[in-house]
């Protein structure tokens, strides 16, 4: 898959198998120093491997996360 392709998915907020999380999506940290925070998903680190997830969360403080670490708690369709 082409990384524009995988870019354009997640600002377009389309869905999919091998994109978890897409722009906007309402999501709550599941581990590590950020765990029960709610925060949402707002650029995709798709260079990493695995691929990242920056949360922004309420308070002004952001994190890259894998998608192992996050749960979805809301989606605009």
């Amino acid at each position: 898959m082409q990384a524009d392709e995988l870019l354009d998915d997640f600002n377009e907020r389309r869905f999919r198998p091998d994109l978890p999380f897409v722009l906007q999506d309402a999501v709550e940290v599941l581990d590590g120093v950020y765990a029960g925070k709610r925060g949402e998903v707002v650029l995709l680190a798709y260079a990493e491997s695995p691929m990242r997830f920056l949360v922004e969360f309420g308070d002004g403080t952001d994190e890259l996360l894998t998608a192992s670490s996050l749960r979805l708690l809301h989606r605009d369709t």
